[in-house]
């Protein structure tokens, strides 16, 4: 049983049964935050949060982690983020830890993200997407300026 979420920030979860929370929400807008419950506070024990983002075809999906708190492997803290774009094709792609990751592009124009807690030591995470589009190898983020580019996206807009 889901229950759909009214915030993108996970803050309303719904018992399913005890001890267990749950949260889907669907997203379809070009950009936005969204971050763990109760984030910068310490998640609940036995969280499930779904987000489910689409942006319009012919783009993909960046997704920026700002904060990254969940702990080591066996805190059973994760980040799980399906349609990935790898170079190995292993999916779904799984976070971990306290290190803040790089960012995290999907293979198309639709991206999963979901947050799974067994403990509720830590703060878990705050992060953004925002549809970028993608024309033969080169990334172009949408009403971004040049100053915001990543290094090396500023490389490929230098060489196109």
């Amino acid at each position: 049983m889901t229950i759909a979420c009214a915030k993108s920030c996970c803050r309303h979860l719904f018992p399913v049964f005890a001890g267990l929370y749950t949260s889907e929400e669907s997203i379809s807008k070009s950009s936005r935050f969204f971050s763990s419950p109760k984030f910068p506070n310490n998640f609940p024990q036995y969280s499930r949060c779904i987000w489910n983002i689409t942006v319009p075809s012919g783009y993909i999906i960046k997704v920026t982690f700002h904060h990254f708190e969940l702990g080591s492997r066996s805190s059973g803290a994760r980040v799980t983020i399906t349609n990935v774009a790898s170079d190995d094709n292993v999916q779904p792609f799984y976070l971990y830890g306290s290190s803040l990751p790089a960012p995290v592009y999907s293979a198309g124009n639709s991206i999963e993200v979901i947050f799974t807690s067994l403990t509720d030591q830590y703060s878990g995470f705050n992060a953004s997407y925002k549809a970028i589009t993608y024309n033969s190898g080169t990334s172009v983020i949408l009403n971004v300026s040049e100053e915001q580019l990543s290094p090396s996206l500023k490389q490929i807009n230098k060489i196109n």
